[in-house]
């Protein structure tokens, strides 16, 4: 008596002499779906090559195959009895489990239209391979002895990934389907030893922000800080100090990620977050600051874009995914960070011209060297810019770093303060290094360049040339008469030709350097300051009769040339004598 064998069917279509029809073609990268926070995603697998190996073709919108899933097609490799749900192709189990992660956040729901010559089970599990839930064919359901495309389907939450166990050409999935539970980073915060807090530079009309958490803020989740509401702050540490990082990032629901949460970072070069637990409240995952795995070098340091770029694993670091990037821009101290002496605070101007001027620089002289280097060339600016002019105004008062920054525009203390707030930024401070500097006989003295016209009128042997009737207009001197007429001499910070008659000037003093920050010249002594900028000196005499006729001119307007005119101040000026030095100083220390 014979027995009748009826052989088991199997996915993949064969030739007649028994070999499979499977080609290996390249993969194609097109994806059917798009992932959009907790919405359904389904994959039907028709943009790939017919028996491409399934892989992470699918990553970028949430779900990435293991290897062992291969794509067939209607036409060619599958056998009829497997038809697919939609389309024409499907994927097979080319070894006995096919198994997809979640990437990118994790998963509500998950599961395909199964196909099988024997019970398939599909299981979920959480990050800590704990079992979330199974469903199961029951039994074989191709063609002919049951219905094809059975949908298996598990609901739970904080899916990392799922399985399908089979034993090798034994079924098939189609429209393969998942909600995914997705992670968009949202804030990130700088904190840690030798974090300062920058202000931002005063607008016109003075009013200034402190830049604190959230440091970088993407409030429409989009991964961008361009939008209204975003932010992109900048950060100072102190080189010595050790940078640590909050960060937010928003779920596309309340559902549970699992307890196996860690998250880290990839910042720039060896600036590193180590892999932290992370805690879900709602939909918000949170990591607490954390310390990154390295210190600074012992240097400044300027990072324009001190990238991090973030990826989370929700089983406990075994495998990781992308969890978005954050931008900022920080700067890195050589030393410990000291603020403007009048406001307190860290402006971002001055920040800025500190650490960039001295990147990468850790030696005194270095530092003092590229601080100096903003002035050099007459056209500091601020951050945005903006430049920063030295009696753009003749009348201007503003003697603070602050005003300077609002208004664009300051006299000589202002730059004076600028450039020892840029040393202080990398912990440099002196005593005794604010000067005043005046004449030692004089009420005052004017800055090149004047002309004086002949020998003067004056009348005074000390102090022969006159002028009379000084009215200070806002971007010049006007005189009724002047023997003593301002010229373009030593330009200032972006002004040709600033205010140049004062009964004092102040300056810095480093290390037994002089240093003008106003015109961007340095001193040896005050000899030296003479010799390269002072024209001449002068004092102001109280009710001056002025002779219309030793003048030659018609002072009064009235026609005449014979009147006698009294003044309330007349100005008397002398050239200056290299041969009898006449300034002085007085120190304190800023």
């Amino acid at each position: 008596m014979k027995t009748l064998i009826i052989a088991r069917r199997h996915p993949v279509r064969r030739n007649r002499n028994g070999r499979s029809r499977c080609p290996f073609l390249p993969d194609l990268l097109v994806l059917e779906g798009r992932a959009l926070l907790a919405s359904l995603t389904t994959i039907d697998f028709d943009s790939l090559a017919d028996s491409a190996v399934v892989t992470d073709q699918y990553k970028s919108i949430g779900a990435k195959f293991n290897g062992t899933a291969t794509i067939l097609n209607q036409a060619t490799t599958l056998n009829p009895p497997f038809p697919p749900r939609s389309g024409a192709q499907v994927i097979y189990d080319s070894t006995a489990t096919i198994r997809v992660d979640a990437v990118g956040g994790v998963w509500s729901e998950v599961g395909g239209y199964v196909t099988g010559n024997r019970d398939i089970v599909m299981t979920a599990y959480s990050s800590n391979g704990t079992s979330l839930g199974s469903d199961s064919l029951g039994g074989a359901n191709y063609t002919g002895v049951g219905t094809p495309n059975k949908k298996l389907d598990v609901t739970a939450s904080g899916i990392a990934y799922v399985q399908f166990v089979g034993g090798g050409n034994t079924f098939t999935i189609d429209d393969f389907f998942f909600a995914l539970n997705k992670i968009n980073l949202q804030s990130v915060t700088y904190a840690g030893a030798g974090y300062n807090t920058i202000t931002s530079d005063p607008t016109p009309s003075g009013a200034t922000k402190d830049y604190s958490a959230d440091h970088w803020l993407d409030n429409n989740l989009n991964g961008s800080t361009a939008d209204a509401g975003d932010h992109r702050y900048p950060v100072l540490y102190a080189s010595a100090g050790t940078m640590s990082v909050a960060g937010k990032w928003k779920l596309g629901s309340a559902d549970s990620v699992g307890t196996k949460v860690k998250v880290r970072g990839d910042g720039p070069g060896n600036l590193d977050l180590p892999a932290t637990a992370a805690t879900q409240a709602g939909d918000v995952l949170t990591l607490a600051a954390t310390a990154l795995s390295n210190k600074f070098d012992a240097s400044a340091k300027y990072f324009d874009h001190f990238t991090i770029k973030w990826e989370i694993s929700y089983d406990d670091g075994k495998t990781w995914s992308d969890a978005g990037s954050s931008d900022n821009t920080v700067y890195v101290s050589a030393g410990t960070p000291i603020p403007d002496k009048d406001s307190g605070d860290f402006f971002e101007t001055v920040v800025h011209l500190a650490i960039t001027k001295t990147d990468s620089k850790s030696a005194e002289a270095d530092l003092i060297a590229g601080a100096w280097s903003a002035f050099t060339g007459r056209s500091v600016s601020r951050v945005d810019g903006k430049a920063l002019h030295y009696y753009q105004s003749y009348n201007i008062r503003n003697t603070t770093v602050e005003t300077l920054l609002r208004d664009l525009d300051g006299q000589c203390s202002t730059f004076t303060l600028l450039f020892i707030d840029l040393l202080k930024v990398n912990g440099i401070s002196k005593t005794d290094n604010y000067v005043f500097v005046r004449s030692t006989t004089d009420d005052g003295f004017i800055v090149k360049d004047w002309t004086f016209t002949g020998a003067g009128k004056s009348g005074d042997a000390t102090y022969p040339y006159l002028n009379l009737g000084f009215q200070k207009k806002d971007t010049s001197y006007k005189w009724d008469y002047a023997d003593v007429n301002d010229d373009p001499g030593i330009a200032g910070q972006n002004n040709v030709n600033p205010a140049s008659l004062f009964n004092n000037h102040q300056i810095a003093l480093i290390n037994g350097t002089y240093y003008d920050a106003s015109y961007g010249v340095t001193y040896t002594d005050l000899k030296d300051m003479e010799k390269k900028s002072i024209a001449g000196y002068f004092k102001v005499q109280a009710g001056y009769r002025a002779k219309e006729a030793d003048l030659g001119v018609d002072l009064d307007g009235n026609g005449s040339k014979t009147d006698v005119i009294r003044y309330p101040q007349a100005y008397l000026f002398r050239k200056v004598d290299l041969t009898k030095p006449s300034l002085k100083e007085d120190k304190i220390t800023i």
